[in-house]
């Protein structure tokens, strides 16, 4: 059903200027519908979901392109929610389906361009589409992935610069209950959040947009993409590098900046319009950890080793935080809680914790650990999988 749709609109796209209106309007309806019924299909992984989603999304996308200029601006309305759907269900299903997201830029961009909307929703859509690329990781993408995803997202910044939102637009915005203005105000201060070490222009670029959301935190609290914003921005400048950029970090921060990632992430979490996303699940168990929620915080880590929708592979295992406080590795003890052989995955009870925790011998120069075996002077990291322990030597030699 997937190829077959895919057919249709390939079609459409290469007879674009040979075809008929209504021939082409009519193949792309009918590959819209035989998608439609194609995510009804039980039993599917949530990769294949997500790919059927995104091209629903590219399908009605590519029909809004057909019918712009001879339909009615409620129709081309319509069936951009219907693609903003499919969208959210193809990450949904797939967080890193990057095809989607680049989908939704080349639809949105479109229209904005063709003025089918007014300036409330042209801001709203503005801000929203900035609001999802900035969410997306670059370092869980190939090669080829970021060539589309660059490309595209240049064209998106370029539209953010664009976007010149007056004070009567803002107020316009705020009156209606939108928060766009107040995200559009805080992103157009910066070109994008980099990876490495910050410039000093830079660096007083995203200071001035943090400050700006928390300026005004009490209108903007309730907005996903305002709180998403000053997550991103508050952890570039206190971590230097954004989360799961590199692995094995040790995070700087104290009991209270715990105590406010632990809010921020569940803010994110509860203000999710579709499923919290994965990367913001982990850092509230991360945070759960460091401020004493140990049983929760396991629990979590739980459902996210359940979790089918993130990526089988490294990412999954990578080890990407350690157990730290004040930027210092914590050190634990304990005794393993069952018999292990050299590649096999245990655990062990750590003393410090109350809690058991994953470890695999050969991370220890051991060929097996028996049942009581102690161990002393560890560390702690967190993966998709769960917390593990670490030997001391793994982050010496990073």
């Amino acid at each position: 059903m997937l190829q077959e749709a895919t057919f249709y609109r390939e079609g459409v796209r290469r007879a674009e200027t040979v075809m008929p209106l209504n021939e082409r309007i009519d193949l792309l309806q009918n590959a819209v519908a035989v998608l439609e019924q194609a995510q009804d299909i039980p039993n599917q992984s949530p990769r294949q979901r997500s790919v059927v989603s995104e091209e629903l999304a590219a399908c009605i996308g590519t029909l809004i392109h057909t019918e712009a200029g001879t339909t009615t601006k409620a129709r081309i309305r319509a069936l951009y929610t219907s693609a903003k759907d499919a969208f959210d269900k193809a990450r949904s299903s797939d967080p890193d389906n990057i095809h989607a997201t680049v989908t939704l830029g080349w639809i949105s961009r479109e229209l904005i361009g063709q003025g089918l909307f007014d300036d409330e929703e042209r801001n709203e859509v503005a801000a929203n589409l900035v609001s999802i690329f900035d969410e997306t990781e670059e370092n869980q993408m190939d090669l080829t992935q970021q060539q589309f995803f660059l490309r595209e997202r240049m064209n998106v910044m370029e539209l953010l610069g664009q976007t010149q939102l007056s004070q009567g637009a803002f107020d316009q915005l705020c009156a209606i209950g939108s928060k766009a203005g107040y995200y559009l105000r805080a992103r157009s201060q910066f070109d994008q959040i980099p990876t490495g070490s910050l410039q000093s222009e830079v660096r007083k670029s995203l200071e001035n947009a943090l400050a700006y959301l928390k300026q005004n935190w009490t209108d903007i609290e309730t907005d996903f993409k305002c709180v998403s914003l000053y997550f991103s921005l508050w952890w570039r400048l206190r971590v230097n590098t954004k989360p799961f950029e590199i692995e094995r970090v040790v995070l700087p921060f104290t009991n209270t900046e715990w105590l406010e990632c632990l809010s921020l992430t569940e803010k994110l979490c509860s203000l999710n319009s579709t499923e919290p996303r994965p990367a913001h699940r982990f850092l509230r168990a991360l945070a759960h950890f460091h401020t004493d929620h140990i049983s929760t915080c396991i629990d979590e880590f739980r459902s996210l080793s359940r979790d089918n929708t993130i990526s089988v592979g490294g990412r999954r295992v990578r080890k990407m935080f350690m157990a730290s406080k004040d930027g210092k590795p914590l050190l634990f003890d304990g005794n393993v809680l069952n018999d292990v052989s050299e590649n096999e995955t245990g655990r062990i009870y750590v003393d410090q914790v109350r809690a058991p925790v994953a470890l695999t011998p050969r991370d220890f120069d051991k060929k097996e650990l028996r049942k009581n075996d102690s161990l002393s002077n560890f560390h702690i990291a967190f993966a998709f999988t769960g917390p593990v322990a670490q030997p001391a030597h793994f982050l010496r030699s990073r």
